[in-house]
Order: structure tokens, then sequence, then C-alpha cells
């Protein structure tokens, strides 16, 4: 009997647990192959505890990273010195205007800028990295036991738990692919790139960037469409979803209102959350709004309750976490996810972006979920501060659509939406333009092109 290939699936964090633990991608792969899951956390214990998928050919394995320190240097190293990226405003925002620098990395930036444009490349440090990284004992052990045809990852070494695998994998020459990018990592990411031998974009045009300012070969890119996305279609589509109202109750809100979805963002993407939220609940409490609409304000999974608690229990009002909280507020505000997502949250989530009337953020991923249902969206450059968004590179492309409106103070906010909601239909054709652009796929079907790419990988003739 020929013996089963295996690969191994890389993941530090609990967006790609939801995601991929519980989804088709991993069911797909487990039809075909043994895969071994690596994370921190996980073992098959804690998988049957949270129900992610379980397999005679699923095999959780935690992976214990021992080169955190390295990896930290590196990517001080990288921080400072690569300036590639420099000319993308979302990359100078955030890497070096609105950070507050500890001495070593202030001083090595200064350094960095007699530095030119090409060099030194994230190559270059992925070359040094793979020299001075050695793969631990566990990994070596793991790749002797299941021989695997590929190692599969969720960013190209972008998160340090993946960077020393993706560097472990390079060094034992184990070919290496991503299949989770965001939408907008070329712009804001590529300093940490450890770039794998092959990579999944969500779109043609996704694919473009990834080529032209990652550098991956075009015969390396797969697009697949937005795996996180599929529960959108499919809920629709198996009939799962309550009614509009039903819905609305459940959240304690008016059926017979229209009803505004707030989506926060993360504390560094937008600390003046507080101060928006508190003129944007004044609107609603001085009546500004047409009909007097229901506010859902769903918070980002990074995001912490503290500075809307002022606005729990409101009438009118619903606010609520994003999933099920498992790292909690008391460790935030923290980079980490803290909530996941398990088949009820999706279909929750389905139901906010369908049967909300205007959804309002800062140029966030829900504009192109909101733009799935055509629903309208207003994004905010306020308070000061904010405006800074408006320099950055996906939100211009958003702008360019047409498909959204942007707000700069709370007197065009409230225009914006009461526009929205006397014509809903109002820039639909940017909100298709939206779709097609940035996400190209909406069948529900990306899952089967992802683990179609890996299968394409994983049968390659060797050499080619």
């Amino acid at each position: 009997m020929k013996k089963t290939k295996s690969i191994f699936l890389t993941m530090d964090n609990l967006r790609y647990y939801s995601d991929i633990l519980r989804g088709e991608t991993i069911q797909e792969l487990a039809k075909l192959y043994s895969v071994v899951v690596l994370s921190p956390d996980v073992d098959e214990a804690t998988a049957k505890k949270r129900n992610y998928f379980i397999h005679p050919n699923v095999i959780y394995a935690p992976y214990i990273a021992k080169n955190k320190n390295t990896i930290d240097l590196f990517n001080t190293l990288r921080y400072a010195l690569i300036r590639t990226y420099d000319s993308f405003a979302a990359t100078k925002d955030w890497y070096y205007n609105r950070q507050t620098l500890p001495f070593v990395k202030r001083t090595l930036t200064r350094i960095g800028t007699i530095f030119p444009s090409w060099f030194p490349t994230p190559g270059f440090f992925t070359a040094l990295e793979i020299f001075f990284i050695t793969p631990t004992e566990q990994f070596q052990s793991l790749v002797k036991k299941y021989s695997p045809s590929l190692m599969v990852t969720m960013t190209p070494g972008f998160v340090p738990f993946e960077a020393e695998l993706v560097l472990s994998a390079k060094k034992m020459s184990l070919p290496t692919a991503a299949i989770y990018m965001s939408f907008d990592n070329p712009f804001n990411q590529g300093k940490f790139l450890r770039k794998t031998n092959y990579i999944t974009a969500w779109s043609a045009d996704m694919k473009q960037d990834t080529e032209k300012f990652l550098g991956y070969p075009d015969h390396a890119i797969f697009v697949t469409g937005c795996v996180r996305f599929d529960h959108y279609i499919q809920n629709e589509r198996e009939n799962a979803l309550r009614s509009r109202n039903d819905f609305l109750l459940s959240k304690n809100l008016d059926p017979n209102k229209k009803t505004i979805m707030h989506a926060t963002s993360t504390p560094r993407a937008f600390p003046w959350r507080k101060e928006f939220i508190d003129e944007f609940m004044r609107l609603k409490k001085n009546g500004e709004l047409i009909g007097d609409p229901n506010i859902l304000i769903r918070i980002h999974p990074v995001d912490i309750l503290e500075p809307y608690k002022e606005y729990l229990g409101m009438p009118g009002v619903c606010i609520e976490k994003a999933g099920k909280e498992i790292i909690s507020d008391s460790k935030a505000p923290t980079k980490k996810i803290k909530t996941e997502m398990d088949g009820e949250d999706r279909k929750n989530l389905t139901e906010t972006m369908k049967y909300s009337d205007v959804v309002v953020n800062c140029f966030s991923t829900t504009t192109l979920e909101a733009s799935i249902f055509n629903t309208p969206i207003v994004s905010i450059v306020f308070p000061k501060g904010a405006e800074v968004a408006l320099e950055y590179e996906t939100p211009k492309e958003f702008i360019k659509s047409g498909g959204i409106t942007v707000a700069s103070n709370a007197e065009e906010l409230k225009h914006a939406i009461n526009a929205y909601i006397k014509n809903p239909s109002l820039h639909q054709k940017g909100r298709e333009i939206l779709v097609d652009r940035f996400l190209q796929f909406t069948d529900g079907m990306s899952w089967r092109r992802t683990a179609d790419a890996i299968k394409k990988i994983v049968e390659k003739p060797s050499g080619n």
C-alpha cells in the first residue's frame, strides 16, 4: 500500500485556529495527507475541547519555539534598517511616525537612513537568519518522523513563531507555502518577509501586489479567494440564518428601525476609539440620525471593552465582542487576538453584515465584508490623527472605487449615514468594484481552491 504523504500546517493565533481548524480546508487536506498541526498551544486534548477538526489523519503537535531571542534581534534590525518599503505611507506611519521607540531601535533607525532603498533587503536578512538559526531538536524530530512534503504557513514569516518555522524549513530544504495573507500586507508587513516558496492571494489584484512588492514570481502565486469569508456564502446557501426580526430582537434592538453597525479597529490602528464613540453616540442621543436607528457596535478581536463601557445598556444600542473570549481583557491591550469564532459566531457575523443597513469603520476589512452584502460603508477619518489613513495605499484604492463615503467629522458622518438610509443603492456600483478587485470570488469555495493549490504543490514532480 502506498504510504500517505504528510504536510505541516503551522499557525500561532486564535484567528487562524477559527478559520482553519474549524473549516473545510483542513478537512479536504486530511482526505489526502497526514496533516501535522504545529502551534504554540493546541494539543489533541485542546483540539477536542474546542471542537476543532478531529480526524485520524490530523495530528496536533504543540511546537515550542526556541529561537525567540534571535528572531527578536533580527526583527529589530529589519525594522530599523530595511528601507525597501519606506515609500509606502502605511509603512512610514506604522513603523516611524506613530512609534515611541526605545533607544536602541531609535538609534538603529537613524543609522538606517543612510542605506538605499534597495539594500539591505528582507532576503538579505533571511539569508543571515538561516545562517544563525539552528532548527530545534523538536523540529528535526518531527521532520524525521513525518517526512513532510510541504510546510504550510498562515503568513510568509511575518510573525516570530512562523518566522522560526519558515527559516528552519528552509535550512532543512523543506518547501513552504503561505496561504493566509491579509489584503494590505504588501504595504505594511514587507520588512518581516521570510519568503516562502509559494503563496496564495485573494484576487488577481492582490497577486499583482504580491509579485511587485514582495518579489514572488508569477508561477509561485495561486489566486484562491479569501477562506475567512467563505462562511458568508455558505451560511446563506445552507439557509442557516435567523430572520432579520429574530436577529435584532436577540440584540434587544428594534426590528422596525434601521441598524447602523460600527466595526471597531485595533487599539494601535485607531487609538482615538473613545473620542470617536462619544461623537457617534452624541448623534444617536440628539436624534440627528434619521429614524433613530439601532446602533450595533462589534468590538474587534484585539480591542477591549473599556472605551465602550459607558454605553452598555443604552436603549437602541448593542455592544458585543467578536466571538468568544479566550484571552481576557486583563491581558489587554495587546496585539494578540483575544476571541475565537465557532460556527454560531460565524452565523452571527453573517447576520450582522446581512442585516446592517450601514457599516461604519476606519477602512478595515469590514469594507469588503459589507460589500459582499451590498451594504453601504462610511469610513471615518476623525478625530484628529485618524486622517493619516487617507494616505495609506489600500484606503486610497477603496476611495478610488467609488464604493464608500469618507467622513472627516461627526457632521459628515451624520450626513453620510442619513444619505444611505434614504437611498441604500447609493454607490452600489462602487461596492461591486470593491468585491471584484479585492475578493474576486464570492462562491464560498475559497477553501477548495486553497486545498487544490496545496495539492498541486505537493504533487509537483521533483525538481519543478
